[in-house]
């Protein structure tokens, strides 16, 4: 799909960790969030979103539920 797409996709995730981040938040349910996310970027895999979810969690030193 487009670079667009994908950069958008990015934003979400980073401002989702962002805010985990800023509120101190280490029980977020990434999985769920993979999965509502995949609805509005259906041209990646809930698994791919949740990897790069786990990535943006782990750079920022943020743990999650599952």
């Amino acid at each position: 799909m487009s670079e667009n797409e994908d950069a958008l996709l990015a934003d979400q995730i980073n401002g989702a960790a962002d805010k985990a981040k800023a509120e101190e938040i280490n029980n977020v349910d990434i999985l769920a969030m993979a999965a509502v996310l995949h609805t509005q970027f259906p041209h990646r895999t809930e698994a791919e979103i949740l990897e790069k979810m786990k990535d943006a969690w782990r750079a920022r030193k943020l743990y999650w539920a599952s």
